[in-house]
């Protein structure tokens, strides 16, 4: 398999994360926010709130659930129904270019996306260390320095 440059992938199984206090961390938040679903708050509140958790741990700008809706050889329709902003200027859920989009693949970088996310594999893209190309273009167009997928 030749992977583009500035993409991750493979097994969530695989990930060694290796600070002790962060791996509790995301541990803790998880346990909460599973008990939440089951036993709490539930859907889609429970929901929001691990994604803030995650956001905050991680230091991350923005957490992002996206769902598939098809996907073909020449391109895939997605939702973006849930996204906790660290602040409102991050916020996207709203802006009507993510509900119900299609996007062409058309690249050989975002086909390996797709690709490897219908094998179940995370990802994790340095939007800087990639070549020039569509997908690059189009994250930094958005302001997005990396991502870390989880199927």
């Amino acid at each position: 398999m030749n992977i583009p440059k500035g993409l991750r992938i493979g097994k969530v199984a695989d990930i060694n994360l290796e600070q002790k206090s962060y791996n509790e961390s995301l541990l803790s938040a998880i346990a909460r926010s599973s008990e939440e679903l089951t036993t709490g708050k539930g859907w889609p509140e429970g929901v929001i709130d691990l994604m803030a958790d995650l956001g905050l741990i991680t230091g991350v700008s923005r957490v992002w659930i996206f769902q598939t809706i098809e996907v073909t050889p020449d391109y895939i329709i997605q939702d973006y129904p849930f996204e906790w902003a660290k602040k409102p200027e991050y916020a996207q859920l709203r802006m009507p270019k993510f509900n119900m989009f299609r996007s062409k693949i058309n690249s050989p970088e975002y086909r390996e996306l797709v690709e490897s996310r219908k094998r179940g594999e995370w990802q994790s893209v340095i939007i800087s260390k990639m070549d020039k190309c569509w997908l690059r273009d189009y994250l930094e167009g958005q302001s997005i320095l990396s991502m870390l997928i989880d199927i």
